[in-house]
């Protein structure tokens, strides 16, 4: 955003990772128009990266850093712009790998474990203390065991700090969304990652990445009075026409309970 703003500039995308040649020749062009600009862009379209040189794609991905120049405030749990001295409490090392055959049939596996959907929310179960929905026992890495299907979820260290390291052993693109939370990516690289691997982590200018809002500690509201009961917890459910409305739910309170929050640290290993 520190352009010239004389004139104008194309934004030019194309898909990649595809295999259909249509698509991989689709191209979608925009302009991007500052304000103050005194005409549009012009000139031969800008080419495309070399889609079979993923170097490209990792150099730009690394060159995006935050400014830390300026005194604004950044978005850091411990309140100062130095993540990187954080203590770190729980390390994942959430490595996947080509589809496993599992009971007859392909499935893709975290750690060896592929992710079985309860009948019950998690949120409901936790609330109800309702036991045997889910097991707090998601391996922090590999296991020497055949893969399984359950309901394995990482059991965290409250109000702690976590380092997650995504370890792609498939030949693949793998993209994973950490929806509710603020995390830094510190480095990303072609090779497995290892205990060494640390001294290459990007402690200063990293950019935090959130889906929702910054934070430093979270709270959750009660349930709601429109809440849906399902699975174990189905002879709950009444007439929802008969239960109070949205702009009626429950909002924070003094009965207002803190819940889990951590800082992720994600390290991306072998892309391709």
């Amino acid at each position: 955003m520190d352009q010239n703003a004389s004139s104008g500039y194309y934004i030019v995308v194309s898909p990649r990772f595809v295999n259909s040649s249509a698509w991989g020749s689709a191209t979608g062009v925009a302009i991007l128009h500052y304000s103050k600009s005194q005409g549009p862009a012009s000139g031969p379209l800008p080419d495309l990266p070399n889609e079979n040189d993923p170097y490209f794609s990792m150099n730009q991905a690394r060159s995006i850093r935050w400014n830390v120049s300026v005194s604004a405030a950044r978005p850091n749990p411990q309140g100062s712009f130095k993540y990187g001295q954080i203590t770190v409490t729980d390390v994942y090392v959430i490595l996947n790998r080509p589809l496993e055959l599992i009971d007859g049939k392909w499935w893709t596996t975290l750690n060896g474990i592929s992710y079985l959907p309860p009948s019950t929310p998690l949120t409901l179960a936790q609330q109800f203390n309702i036991p045997g929905v889910y097991k707090l026992d998601f391996p922090n890495k590999l296991m020497n065991r055949p893969p399984k299907i359950d309901t394995s979820l990482i059991n965290g260290t409250y109000i702690g700090f976590m380092e997650i390291i995504f370890q792609n052993n498939d030949t693949t693109v793998q993209s994973y969304h950490l929806d509710g939370y603020a995390f830094f990516v510190v480095g990303m690289d072609f090779r497995a990652w290892t205990e060494n691997s640390r001294v290459t982590y990007n402690k200063w200018d990293g950019v935090a990445c959130c889906t929702t809002q910054r934070m430093t500690a979270m709270s959750e509201a009660p349930l709601p009075g429109n809440a849906i009961y399902c699975g174990l917890l189905s002879s709950l459910q009444t007439d929802q026409a008969q239960r109070v409305n949205f702009s009626s739910a429950s909002s924070l309170s003094d009965g207002h309970r803190r819940i889990l929050v951590m800082l992720l640290i994600a390290f991306l290993g072998t892309f391709f």
